[in-house]
Formats: C-alpha cells, structure tokens, sequence
C-alpha cells in the first residue's frame, strides 16, 4: 500500500510532460522563484474539543524550518498561532496581493488544528474546506502546496481519475513548465490526527519535519524533495500509529499538477552547521536539544549510506536504544561546522535509568581552571587577582560549580606595605539560556575566605635597629563574599570557556571590627567536559 502511494505521488509529480511539448529539453528559469510561506497554528477548537497543546508550536516549527532550510525568506513567511477564520482570510488575501507583483511564486501552506469534515474549527470561527481550497487556489502561484495536520483532514482530498506517464527529470524550481497544486493530509478522511507527548508535537508533523532536516534525503544530494519529504511521513506516522491507542493515521495527498518534475522544498546539505551520522552507524537515533529538552529528530538509520540532518548551531543530546542500554552523549555543532557522530563517545547507561529520568539531559562533570580580578574585602585594598581550580557539574540549564581559588595581594597603607594572601572556598550556580549555540547566564557566587596580612614599616630594618622594636605582627582573619554575576559560555565540545562579570558584597573581620562594603568582579574561566 504504500509503495503504491509513493509511485502514485512521483507519477503525478511528474504529470503529462509530453502535453508540454518540449520532448527531452530542460526548461531552465533566468531566477529561482520567490516561494511565500503560510503557517497556521490553532490549539483550540469548538467548545466540545479538547484543547491541543502543540498545533501553534508545531506552526512555528515549521516556519523556522523553511526559512533556514527552505529558501524562504523571512519577510515572505507569515506564521498564524491562535488563528481565527478571518485572520486566515487577511493573511491569505495579502499574500495573493504581494504575489501578483512577481513574475515566478511558490506557496507553501500548513495547517495545524482541529477540524471535522466539514472544514477547520478555529477557535470560535470555522472555515470550510472548500473556501481554505478556493483562497489557496486564487494565489497566482506557479506551484502550490497545503500541509493540512487536523483530524478528519483527509475529507478535503477529492479522488480523482489520470492517466501517470513516464517520470522525466525536470527540477520544479528551473522549469516554468510545471505548475499545479498539491494538498497533502496527516489522516484519512474519518481519522483522528494524533498529538504524542512524548514527541512535543502532532505525529505527522513530527516525521515531515525530520524529513525536511535531512532524513528523507534518499540520493543523498543535499536536498529534500516533497516527493522525499512525503514518503518519508506517510511511512513514519503509519508505522508509529498503527499500534496507538486512536488507531492508524494514513496521511493522504491530491496532486494536480501539469509538467513534470519534483520539488525541492529543503537543502539541508547545503546548510553550514549539521550534524552527520557516518555511513557504518545503523540504529534508532533520538536527539532533543541539550539544554531545553525539546525534540529535534527521532529516526531509524539503516547501514550503507550516511546521513546528514541539517541543526541550528547549538548543543544536543543523542540517546541510541540498544537493548536493556541506552548510548547518551552530547553533540557541539558550531556555526558552519559538521559535527560527525561518533558511537563511542556516547556513554551506556542502562534503560531503567534513563526511564527514571526521562527526558532529562545526562549530568556532565566539567574540571574548570579560572583567573578572578576583584576588589578587595578590606578597606584600603585594590583590586586582588585570584587563582583557583573547580569541579562542575551540569544538568540540563542548570549548572553548579565547587572549588578554592588563591588571591596575592599587595598594598600601601600609612607609612607602611601589606602583603595579603587569600584561601577562598566557592560555590557558583548558574542558569543558562541559549541563544543560537552561545550560552548567556546568570549566577550567584559565594565564598568563604582566610585572609593573613603581614606588615612591613618604611625603613623596617632602621626602625628595628634604633628603636629596637619588633616587627609589626601580621594578622589573620575570616571573610565571606556574595555576589550576582552574568556572562557568556562557549562550549567547544569537550572544551569550554567562560567570561563573567558581576557585583555584591564582601564582609570581613580582618580590619577592626566587622566591615561590609560594595564588591566587583570579572572572570575568565577554561575547562574541559569530562
């Protein structure tokens, strides 16, 4: 059944091409088109439908991925969360607007919601099926393509009767011949359209946009075309559904389509930052992001051919079943950087564990060497340069770190020089939110300190030799500092570097008395993730 479905696809992708005329020659365009993008998202539905938690954010998962991925340009991406009927009418007359201005228009549509067969329910709006088919249709784009993620949603397919030619080779985007729509439903027409918890988002939605990552990516030539991007779905959301509680989902599609040709609605390969799983790694992968925990891709890769899944830069977490173990390391990609997989660096840990913490990040220790430069925590000192050794520990955002810094110091007091030793005992927690693959945070830094001061007079030896007087006894004492601080950390894999600044207080009974008084500090920390 599916392998049918697949062909029928490809067939009707590649349409009636000798109706064109140009036998065996290659349309080629003087530009690519300008493709425009509509993402709509709507968690609720009519007073008796249980709320979605993941239509909006699965709109918005979509629109972030065709525009890094998808040659769609941010000002031509229109994303719709809490969406009404109206709104989708605003947006989608707008765009036939814009769109009549260009020569050459590729329209990229999702949909995310409830729906019966009828038509979508947006919140306390409906829309019908047809009048969502007929605002599409009246866009003068040379290609269309509606993703429809709803219950019952395979209601708007109409079946319809052809005659499939031969395939011919021939790209959507270079070959103004071709021209058409394409709809493409998560379910059949009396299926419910699943959301799992487990994947942070719809089912169909999930696979498509692993598909548009790289996963789909068959002939390995970089791009994801929606023949690719389809099969891989229709083949991973039926499998995935069909022992759920709510049944199997059979996505469905309707092409109408004249020409031929495929398109390309991705180019993970032709992205800078990626991660790449070698041609020899066979297995189910899991990779969520390292420090939100949210889902990037779950796949099965076969042996013989390498794959590559187009990322942000940033840090993930990879977890690999196998058998009563599962493998759970960490992955760095860098700006413009592959970062390659490797299954001997991810660490087994047994299957129970893993199921006691469920999504939870591993804990990651990190041995830190830093340079600190503060003001001084008694009155008359300047700023005391600090030395000290760490041992962190990560987990999820959340990192702690524990260890003892050593501060040299000297200073000029009346008519006399101090030299000032420090033994600190630190404790930091930091919380980081990343940004891109840089993580900015914020921290709160404590310590305990001993500080020894010893004296030397001007003219120590004369006023020792004539006056006959000892020297000036040193003096030790306890004081303690807390401070805020914020900075910004650079994990290089296993490699991390560290730069904060902040402010608080330092208490001391070193000088007369007990003192208090306004504390500075900057730092600069290496270390390496073990």
């Amino acid at each position: 059944m599916r392998t049918r479905i697949a062909r029928a696809l490809l067939a009707a992708c590649s349409g009636l091409f000798a109706l064109s005329g140009l036998g065996g020659v290659n349309v080629a365009l003087a530009a690519p088109p300008t493709r425009f993008l509509v993402a709509i998202g709507q968690n609720l539905g009519g007073p008796d439908d249980e709320p979605l938690r993941y239509a909006e954010r699965d709109a918005e998962r979509v629109a972030q991925l065709l525009t890094a991925f998808g040659d769609v340009d941010q000002k031509r991406a229109y994303v719709l969360t809490d969406a009404s009927a109206e709104r989708v009418r605003q947006v989608l007359t707008e765009v036939r607007g814009r769109a009549m201005e260009l020569p050459d228009v590729v329209l990229i549509a999702y949909v995310s919601g409830h729906a019966d067969p009828s038509g979508l329910r947006l919140g306390d709006s409906r829309m019908p099926h047809e009048e969502l088919r007929a605002l599409i249709a009246r866009i003068p784009a040379r290609v269309r393509v509606l993703f429809v993620d709803a219950c019952t949603s395979g209601a708007m397919i109409r079946t319809k009767g052809g005659r499939s030619v031969q395939p011919f080779a021939i790209d959507l985007e270079s070959g103004s011949a071709t021209s058409g729509q394409v709809l493409i439903s998560s379910t059949g027409p009396n299926e419910p359209a699943q959301e799992w918890e487990a994947l942070g988002g719809a089912l169909f939605t999930h696979h498509l946009l692993t598909a548009l990552r790289g996963a789909a990516d068959r002939d390995l030539n970089g791009r994801v075309s929606l023949f690719e991007a389809y099969s891989y779905a229709y083949d991973r959301t039926l499998a995935a559904s069909s022992g759920a509680w709510a049944g199997a989902q059979h996505p469905s599609h309707e092409i109408e389509l004249r020409g031929a040709g495929d398109l390309v609605l991705t180019r993970p390969g032709g992205q800078g930052s990626g991660l790449l799983l070698g041609a020899q790694q066979q297995g189910r992968f899991v990779i969520t992001s390292a420090l939100g925990g949210e889902l990037i891709a779950e796949l099965d890769k076969s042996k013989g051919r390498a794959l590559r899944l187009a990322v942000d830069p940033g840090r993930y977490l990879v977890r690999k079943p196998e058998g009563a173990f599962v493998r759970v390391g960490e992955v760095t990609v860098l700006p413009g950087a592959l970062a390659e997989l490797d299954d001997d660096e991810l660490e087994p840990v047994p299957y129970t564990e893993v199921a006691r913490r469920g999504g939870a990040p591993p804990r990651v220790w990190s041995l830190e060497i830093g340079s600190t430069l503060g003001s001084g925590v008694v009155a008359g000192a300047g700023l005391t340069p600090r030395m000290g050794v760490a041992l962190g520990r990560e987990r999820g955002p959340l990192a702690f770190a524990v260890g003892f810094e050593l501060g040299l110091d000297g200073f000029r007091g009346q008519s006399f020089e101090v030299a000032q030793r420090e033994l600190w005992g630190v404790v930091e927690t930091r919380l980081r939110m990343p940004i891109d693959w840089v993580l900015p945070f914020v921290a709160a830094r404590g310590g305990i300190g001993w500080v020894h001061q010893a004296f030397t007079r001007d003219r120590e030896r004369v006023i020792q030799q004539v006056f006959g007087v000892d020297a000036m006894p040193s003096r030790d004492g306890v004081a303690g500092q807390l401070a805020l601080t914020a900075g910004i950390e650079l994990p290089f894999s296993r490699v991390l570097l560290r730069i904060e600044g902040g402010a608080g207080i330092s208490v001391s009974e070193v000088d007369a008395g007990v003192s208090a008084h306004p504390a500075a500090l900057g730092r600069l920390i290496g270390g390496l993730r073990l």
